[in-house]
């Protein structure tokens, strides 16, 4: 093989792989973003759920008096 040919193969190899790379970014962003938006998601609801419950027991105390 010459020297060409094999500068060649190299820079197809290295295409190729650039490809690659760049694939597996673009996939690995994608996923990011999904599961940044589950960990906010989360956070959100860390944050609602207690104010969620206390409105609940709220509600249930006042039935309960009501039924009394």
């Amino acid at each position: 093989m010459s020297d060409r040919e094999s500068l060649k193969k190299d820079l197809d190899e290295k295409k190729q792989r650039l490809v690659k790379l760049q694939t597996s970014l673009d996939t690995q962003r994608h996923y990011y973003e999904i599961d940044k938006k589950k960990q906010e998601e989360r956070e959100k609801n860390f944050i609602e759920y207690p104010k969620m419950i206390e409105k609940c027991k709220e509600e249930i105390e006042s039935l309960e008096k009501r039924l009394n």
